[in-house]
C-alpha cells in the first residue's frame, strides 16, 4: 500500500529504530480491560508479523475503545503495518467501500464488504483517519488516547476515544496488514466481525406496582417494591437483567423474585429495597433504578414518587 511513499518509509525506519514517536497527549497503555475475542484467524504461514492471529476489543468507562492485535510471528521490521477498518454505522453505503478507487488500488481484497468509516493505523501511522469521500482524511486525524507495541509478545494495543468516532453502539471490524512488497493478510480471511458496544437501555419500571401515587414514607423501616417490566415497545426482556447489579436510589435489593407483575402474560422481575437505605429526600419527585444485563448492557428506568416526610 502507498508505495509512492517509499522514501517516507525509509525515514520512518530510522525513527522507529530510536523509538515510536508519540502523538500529542500520548499515554502508554496500562489498563487491563476485559477483552472480548472478536476475530480468530488461522495460521497461514506468512513471513514474520504479516500473519494476523487474534483481534480483541473492549470498552472501558464507556468512553474508550481498546483494540488489541496479535500476530503469529515476529514483526520487528518497520516495513510492516496494520490497519483496523471500522464501520461504525453498519451502513455499507457510507464510508470506504470495495468499489472506491483508493481501496481497489491499495487493498487486494477491498474492505470485505463493509462501509469503512474509519481506519485505525498502527506502526506506520499511529492514529485514526476518517473516510473523506474519496480518500482517507489524514488532516482530521483522531489521535489514540494511548497505544503500545510489544515486540516480545507480537502484540499491539490501541485506545480510541469513542467520542472521536461518533459514540457507536456496534462496530463492524476488518483487520489488515502488509509489508509494502506484496504479501498481505486479512482477519478474518472472509467477511468481518461485529463488536457490540455495551449501551444504555432505558427500561420500564413500576414503583409500588398497583399503587397510585407511589408514596414512600422516609420514616418507615419497611421495604418498597420496584418492578422491572418486560415490554414489547420498546422490546425488553426483564429476565436478562442481572439482579446482582441492580440498585434503586443507590440501595441494593433485599431480595427479588421472577413473576408476572403486570399480569400481561410475560415474566418481570420484582425487587424489594429497604426504605432506610434509599437516597431520597423530601423534595424527591422521582427515583431511578439502574443495573446491567447479563450481556453487560447498562439499564436505567425512572418512575414518579410521592415522598411522605419522616416525622421529627
Amino acid at each position: 500500500m502507498m508505495r509512492k511513499f517509499i522514501y517516507s518509509v525509509v525515514i520512518l525506519a530510522v525513527v522507529f529504530s530510536l523509538g515510536v514517536v508519540a502523538p500529542p497527549g500520548f499515554v502508554k497503555a496500562g489498563t487491563n480491560p476485559d477483552y472480548q475475542l472478536i476475530i480468530q484467524d488461522p495460521d497461514e504461514a506468512l513471513d514474520d508479523g504479516l500473519d494476523l492471529k487474534d483481534i480483541y476489543a473492549a470498552v472501558v468507562d464507556e468512553t474508550s475503545l481498546y483494540i488489541k492485535g496479535v500476530t503469529y510471528g515476529d514483526w520487528s521490521s518497520v516495513f510492516k503495518f496494520w490497519v483496523i477498518f471500522m464501520d461504525v454505522d453498519q451502513d455499507t453505503n457510507t464510508g470506504a467501500t470495495d468499489e472506491d478507487k483508493v481501496v481497489k488500488d491499495n487493498y487486494p481484497e477491498g474492505v470485505h464488504g463493509i462501509g469503512a468509516d474509519y481506519a485505525a493505523w498502527v506502526g506506520y501511522w499511529n492514529y485514526v483517519s476518517p473516510w473523506g469521500g474519496n480518500q482517507w482524511d489524514h488532516n482530521n486525524k483522531i489521535y489514540y488516547s494511548s497505544y503500545n507495541m510489544d515486540d516480545e509478545t507480537h502484540t499491539f494495543e490501541i485506545v480510541i476515544p469513542l467520542s472521536g468516532i461518533g459514540n457507536p453502539t456496534a462496530i463492524d471490524i476488518v483487520g489488515y496488514t502488509e509489508d509494502f512488497s506484496g504479501p498481505y493478510d486479512y482477519a478474518p480471511d472472509d467477511g468481518y466481525a461485529t463488536y457490540p458496544i455495551n449501551q444504555l437501555i432505558e427500561i420500564a419500571v413500576d414503583i409500588k406496582p398497583g399503587s397510585e401515587p407511589n408514596s414512600i414514607n422516609l420514616g418507615s423501616k419497611g421495604v418498597v417494591p420496584v418492578a422491572v417490566l418486560t415490554t414489547d415497545d420498546p422490546e425488553f426482556d426483564a429476565t436478562t437483567v442481572d439482579p446482582e447489579t441492580v440498585k434503586f436510589a443507590d440501595a441494593v435489593p433485599k431480595h427479588w423474585t421472577s413473576e408476572d407483575v403486570d399480569e400481561d402474560g410475560d415474566i418481570d422481575l420484582l425487587f424489594h429495597f429497604k426504605i432506610q437505605e434509599l437516597n431520597l429526600t423530601e423534595s424527591s419527585e422521582d427515583a431511578t433504578l439502574t443495573g446491567e444485563t447479563f450481556g453487560g448492557d447498562k439499564i436505567t428506568g425512572t418512575d414518579l414518587v410521592r415522598i411522605v416526610p419522616a416525622k421529627s
